[in-house]
């Protein structure tokens, strides 16, 4: 079966300086955010973390940053991984004296400011605040309809302007129509209540927000509710079994996969 996971944005609200140390050689490194920098998805944040810091070279160069898509070790899918590839480590997340990575380390789903590790490998306390790894991937992901918006202007003295033809930079918005699926066995019926969590975080958390992705096996979609109001109706897969409920999401995005 298809794998179906969803994922919250990151935004660097606050500019962030992030410091790591290579414990064997001593070395350091730091990753410098930006204020107002996003990332569509953790996984896209990850791989900048790994691309940055592999680039300084040295033990630095064997560096891996991924987010789990299945349970490993006791870690579950959804965790941020840093792997050395030969010597323990240290996280600063809040290099220079500054609080600001404290929220995004938050977000990234661990508990303190700083990482000490005599370990090559080192999983987060817990999975990414906005992420969604369902056990059954989704039963459809059909794109509806495409369409270009269009502009409309109005002079002081009456007139109207109207642009009908499609401009070579214009984005095409496309409609997304996802049905996941969710198993509803444990605590506040599974991954319902996951779900919401998952909800609560994308729209909560300051380094969260719309738009959020989902992934479906080899294509990933940016997206965002379609319309003002966001909907959530569930419906039994099956007439009279409670363990399997279906959920049809009204998306929309500019992504062309």
């Amino acid at each position: 079966m298809i794998q179906t996971y969803l994922q919250g944005r990151i935004f660097i609200y606050q500019a962030v300086t992030i410091r790591f140390t290579d414990t064997d050689s001593s070395a350091t490194t730091d990753v410098v955010f930006a204020e107002h920098v996003s990332f569509d998805t953790v996984d896209l944040f990850a791989e900048h973390l790994q691309t940055t810091v592999q680039a300084v070279g040295g033990n630095f160069g064997d560096w891996t940053f991924s987010v789990l898509t299945a349970s490993e070790a006791s870690s579950v899918a959804g965790t941020l991984k840093i792997g050395t590839g030969n010597a323990g480590f240290q996280v600063d997340f809040n290099q220079g004296g500054a609080t600001t990575g404290t929220g995004l380390r938050r977000y990234l789903g661990h508990n303190s400011d700083t990482i000490s590790t005599g370990s090559s490998t080192y999983y987060f306390a817990s999975k990414v605040q906005a992420s969604f790894y369902p056990e059954r991937g989704a039963l459809s992901v059909v794109r509806n309809s495409t369409k270009y918006d269009r502009i409309q202007m109005m002079t002081i003295g009456g007139h109207s302007f109207s642009q009908f033809s499609k401009d070579t930079l214009d984005l095409p918005i496309i409609a997304l129509r996802v049905s996941l699926q969710f198993n509803t066995e444990g605590d506040d019926y599974g991954e319902l209540k996951i779900f919401e969590l998952f909800l609560d975080a994308v729209f909560d958390y300051p380094n969260g927000g719309e738009p959020f992705s989902v992934t479906h096996g080899d294509d990933v979609y940016v997206v965002w509710f379609s319309g003002g109001d966001v909907v959530l109706e569930y419906a039994r897969m099956i007439d009279g079994f409670n363990g399997a409920w279906q959920l049809e999401l009204a998306l929309e995005t500019y992504t062309e996969n």
